[in-house]
């Protein structure tokens, strides 16, 4: 068994980027591994040495190009069981099917149990590596590859703040919007943020036509942005300020400080608190 397919069909960015760890293990076990996803995170995996190829997911789509891989085993990480779902495993003929959960239905030869909400999302990922018999007792890391080209706009971005002491990224939006921070809470954080007595540099995360509405004076942005512009502002960063967990899980895969801010509405799980600041509390640095 050597050609492994990963199923995340939903395009969901911070899921993605929690598989992007299990496809890392893999890989460096020999495993020839591949994702069917959605535009989104086909654009976040782009350049990945650990990803062999990356199929763009469409309803309905031919199955004849991942039919001719040959997979011998295909993840299916969601929870998903509806016809579709079913019906798409069914087509593809891999040697086995591997699902989380799917105890009930014949079509997953292995079925994870995994019932535990309490615990980080990375430990499912771990049982998906283990069945394959691989025993990984390194701390579980995302792999982002980023995106030259959108690492250069933002290097050319970060130089019209000029010297700084702190580069703080914040990303006000998120998938809901009654998670999401307000013009007035924004405008206010980047103030007080501004009031600090160093210097610091801010810039937005986010669509830019949302951003631009905002009208804020004293933050950058990308113009024209694309989730690898969001990739590439945060690993360029010192500081990330979100809402959204999938801001969240990009900031872990490069280690970043982070203030995470949730409301109380039941989210899933990311490993962190309600509010948190991420790997450690923001510390005032010198360059």
């Amino acid at each position: 068994m050597r050609r492994v397919l990963l199923l995340r069909l939903d395009d969901k960015v911070g899921d993605m980027v929690v598989t992007t760890g299990c496809a890392r293990i893999l890989a460096e076990r020999g495993y020839q591994v591949s994702v069917l996803t959605g535009p989104i995170c086909s654009e976040i995996l782009a350049g990945s040495e650990f990803i062999q190829q990356v199929y763009l997911y469409r309803p309905r789509m031919s199955l004849n190009t991942l039919r001719a891989a040959g997979f011998d085993a295909v993840i299916d990480f969601d929870d998903v069981t509806n016809y579709e779902r079913f019906k798409l495993l069914a087509d593809l003929r891999a040697t086995s099917v591997i699902g989380f959960n799917k105890e009930p239905y014949k079509l997953y030869d292995h079925s994870i149990a995994f019932f535990d909400g309490n615990s980080h999302i990375s430990l499912r990922y771990k049982q998906v590596v283990k069945l394959f018999g691989i025993v990984d007792d390194r701390p579980y890391h995302y792999h982002l590859p980023g995106c030259r080209h959108e690492r250069e706009k933002v290097a050319r971005l970060l130089s019209q703040a000029g010297e700084v002491e702190l580069r703080i990224a914040i990303n006000p939006f998120t998938a809901s919007e009654d998670k999401d921070f307000c013009r007035h809470q924004v405008a206010t954080l980047v103030e007080r943020l501004h009031a600090l007595p160093y210097r610091v540099c801010i810039v937005m995360v986010g669509r830019s036509e949302k951003i631009r509405q905002l009208g804020l004076d004293m933050a950058l942005y990308i113009a024209d942005s694309t989730i690898n512009s969001a990739v590439e502002v945060i690993r360029s960063c010192d500081l990330v300020i979100t809402p959204d967990t999938s801001i969240v899980h990009i900031a872990r895969a490069f280690d970043k400080p982070m203030v995470a801010v949730y409301n109380k509405r039941k989210l899933k799980n990311t490993g962190l608190p309600a509010i948190t600041s991420g790997r450690r509390a923001m510390t005032r640095r010198s360059r």
